[in-house]
């Protein structure tokens, strides 16, 4: 910052702080000094000076300055504090009536305790988010820097908090009353200042925010869409043009980016809001009753040597240098098969992710929609129409040759957000031995 824009913000500092001193700023300025007591300790400084200052004044006033200047005042004194003062003095014209200066000093009374309630509040600790239940690969961006976290990390407002694949972190602010759970692959930007605004820049988070005062809520944005949450359990899901909000309790405010009114989202209801439409709200759908799908376990890379099965309730491992079943199966020179049935949500056109360290391959309805081979990203898309309460067959065949291990499925359609395929909608086959 040059010298000329920085003698602008110091007369700029001056200035609220005279119009707060003299009890005539407005709620916005009072608002901006509160930021900046929070922000910049030399304002703070300057600040507390001249509280010191106002209230020697009203006390000089209250014990009578008729006459003129009180000798601890006179222009030859050069104390820095005594000079501000008597300017001070000097620009409230101190030789009034006595009934201007009863008047002066109520008003000087009402803006000390004005101001040492703001600053209390305002100088007390930033609001405590503490990172909790840390899972995985989750790092903290500040001033453009990553960093790795751990449990119990205290981290501060306007921090970007990231988790990769396999990995979750909750977020937890007491001052608020929030939880917010961050699912993996998401990346979010902690309320700044006095905000109250969360930021899901990409991927899933569930949320549960206590009932915060009338006025006062707190928000979620995405890129497409701005959530006001009075109190409420909720996910919302931030994908590429498009953002979903699932309800479990309470109700909130959900709107498009580009919409003014928004609309009104209750308890097991769902909304959609992408950037050429408008926000959707339905009905959430039932979940199934799966248990999840049959995984048979074998020693080698061709499905060689059968060593056990278990029903597993959804894919989403990651092994680094384990086995999978330690004692039975290597670290190694394995392969597994997941067969059973999906129960797709909605009628809609579905896109299956696979993520598979080395090689995986998925059929739905005996056709093969996914395929990954050893290669650099381990993951790959694939498209088939599913009907809403079916039960496709699925089999998803992994191996894995050595080294690091990983095997994911997820889905998502246009009303279903990506999300790893979950327990409730996979069944073990029928009848197998």
């Amino acid at each position: 910052m040059n010298d000329r824009a920085s003698q602008e913000t110091v007369a700029e500092q001056h200035r609220l702080l005279t119009a707060l001193l003299d009890g005539v700023s407005t709620p916005a300025e009072r608002e901006q000094i509160v930021i900046l007591l929070r922000q910049d300790a030399a304002f703070r400084h300057f600040y507390l000076e001249r509280l010191e200052l106002h209230a020697l004044l009203a006390w000089q006033l209250r014990n009578g300055a008729a006459g003129g200047l009180p000798a601890s005042l006179a222009d030859g004194s050069t104390n820095p504090k005594t000079a501000s003062l008597r300017l001070l003095c000097q620009r409230k014209s101190v030789q009034q009536t006595s009934r201007w200066r009863w008047q002066h000093i109520a008003a000087c009374v009402a803006t000390v305790l004005f101001v040492v309630l703001v600053g209390a509040w305002a100088l007390r600790s930033e609001p405590a988010f503490v990172l909790m239940d840390v899972q995985g690969d989750v790092k903290l961006e500040r001033n453009k820097v990553q960093v790795p976290v751990a449990d119990n990390t205290v981290i501060k407002p306007g921090d970007l908090i990231i988790t990769n694949w396999h990995s979750s972190a909750k977020i937890q602010c007491q001052r608020l009353g929030s939880t917010v759970q961050l699912n993996e692959e998401s990346r979010i930007v902690l309320p700044l200042g006095s905000e109250k605004t969360f930021k899901l820049e990409t991927g899933a988070l569930d949320a549960v925010v206590a009932h915060q005062k009338s006025g006062s809520a707190v928000y979620f944005d995405t890129l497409e869409s701005s959530t006001k949450v009075i109190g409420t359990d909720f996910r919302l899901v931030a994908e590429k043009n498009r953002t979903f909000l699932l309800m479990n309790e309470g109700k909130v405010e959900f709107k498009g980016a580009k919409e003014s009114v928004p609309s009104v989202v209750k308890g097991q209801e769902m909304a959609v809001v992408s950037p050429d439409s408008k926000v959707w709200v339905s009905p959430r759908p039932v979940d199934g009753k799966g248990t999840g799908l049959r995984g048979d376990y074998f020693q080698g890379k061709n499905f060689d040597s059968f060593v056990l099965f278990q029903i597993d309730p959804q894919i989403h491992f990651i092994w680094k240098g384990v086995s999978p079943i330690p004692g039975k199966i290597p670290v190694n020179d394995y392969s597994i098969r997941w067969t059973g049935f999906i129960e797709p949500r909605y009628t809609e056109t579905y896109t299956f992710e696979l993520h598979a360290d080395d090689f995986g391959y998925l059929w739905v309805d005996d056709k093969l929609v996914v395929r990954v081979e050893n290669g650099k990203h381990f993951a790959a898309s694939g498209s088939v129409k599913l009907t809403a309460g079916k039960k496709h067959l699925i089999k998803f065949e992994y191996i894995q040759l050595w080294g690091f291990a990983k095997a994911g499925l997820y889905w998502k359609s246009r009303s279903q957000p990506r999300e790893i395929v979950p327990q409730s909608q996979l069944y073990p086959p029928v009848n197998k031995p």
